[in-house]
């Protein structure tokens, strides 16, 4: 349950933050272990999208972030956290 409700909350706080203007919520593959990510790109307002990645890129990374850009051009990741979690090994469950 609890997990649900952070999801919940999360998507609640992101859409808010983009809702209020000049920020776009971005996605990124992430290695906890040595901060290397990878842009998977910009969420709408609602916070939920899907991306296509291979097996073999995702082996490389065990976490997603969610961050707060500006809406300037700039694709660095703005040290802007959101959210952060971890991935589930496998397909995703029914």
């Amino acid at each position: 349950m609890r997990s649900s409700v952070t999801r919940l909350l999360g998507a609640t706080a992101l859409t808010a933050a983009v809702a209020a203007g000049g920020v776009l919520a971005a996605g990124w593959l992430l290695d906890p272990v040595t901060l290397k990510m990878m842009p998977m790109g910009t969420l709408p307002p609602s916070g939920q999208a899907s991306y296509g990645v291979s097996a073999s890129l995702m082996a490389g990374y065990s976490a997603v972030d969610i961050s707060l850009q500006a809406n300037n051009g700039n694709p660095a990741h703005s040290a802007v956290s959101v959210l952060r979690g971890s991935l589930a090994a496998g397909p995703p469950s029914a």
